[in-house]
C-alpha cells in the first residue's frame, strides 16, 4: 500500500502549489517515501497491539477502509472541482480537492491529537 497514509504526507499541499513537471515529481517523491514510512509504522503498530486471533480481522477492515475510501474520494474530488469552477478559474478549481483533503486531515489530526497522545503515553 504505497502511500496509503495521509497526515504526515507532503503531497496535497505541495501538489496544489508547485509549478512545472519536475518539482511536481519531487512532491510525488516526497509523497510517496513518507507513505512507506508511514505504512510500515502502521503496520508495526497493529502487529504489535493486535492479538493474534484478531489480526486478520483488523487487516481486512483496515484495508477495507483505506482501498475502500479511494474511490468515494475520486467522486468528491470531481465534486468539488465541479463546484469551484462555478466560482473559480478551472486552474484553481483543479487545485481545489488538495486544498478540501489537506484541510480534512488537518482537522481530524486536531480533533484526535488527544486520545493519540494519550495512546502513546499509555
Amino acid at each position: 500500500m504505497p502511500g496509503s497514509s495521509g497526515p504526515q504526507r507532503p503531497g496535497p499541499p505541495a501538489v496544489a502549489l508547485v509549478q512545472g513537471p519536475i518539482a511536481l515529481a519531487l512532491c510525488f517523491a516526497a509523497s510517496e517515501f513518507t507513505g512507506f514510512v508511514s505504512d510500515i509504522v502502521s503496520v508495526s503498530t497493529r502487529l504489535r497491539m493486535i492479538p493474534d486471533r484478531l489480526r486478520g480481522r483488523v487487516n481486512s477492515l483496515y484495508r477495507l477502509l483505506a482501498w475502500g475510501m479511494m474511490p468515494v474520494g475520486l467522486l468528491l474530488s470531481g465534486v468539488v472541482v465541479t463546484y469551484g469552477e462555478r466560482v473559480l478559474p478551472r486552474g484553481v478549481a483543479l487545485t481545489l480537492p488538495f486544498w478540501v483533503a489537506e484541510t480534512g486531515t488537518v482537522v481530524l489530526s486536531l480533533a484526535v491529537w488527544r486520545s493519540i497522545r494519550r495512546g502513546f503515553s499509555g
